[in-house]
């Protein structure tokens, strides 16, 4: 086994996937990562916020939905 260089599917830059890295995905069952760290991050991120958006029973709305109260 070793460091193995790898595209990233999101933004198409090349990241290391380090032997560690590579023993702990395995020994969890994981497939190796399709999108770079930064990339990985942005998604969780904006996953996590879609995901307390639908716990708050909140929906997103595009800026003509808005109503603005003339009172």
């Amino acid at each position: 086994m070793r460091d193995q260089t790898i595209y990233c599917m999101q933004c198409d830059n090349p990241f290391t996937f380090t032997i560690a890295e590579q023993k702990r995905v395995i020994s969890q069952g994981f497939d190796a990562p399709k999108r770079c760290p930064e990339c990985r991050k942005r998604k969780q991120k904006s996953t996590n916020s879609e995901n307390r958006r639908k716990k708050r029973g909140r929906k997103e709305m595009e800026p003509w939905e808005i109503a603005e109260d003339e009172d």
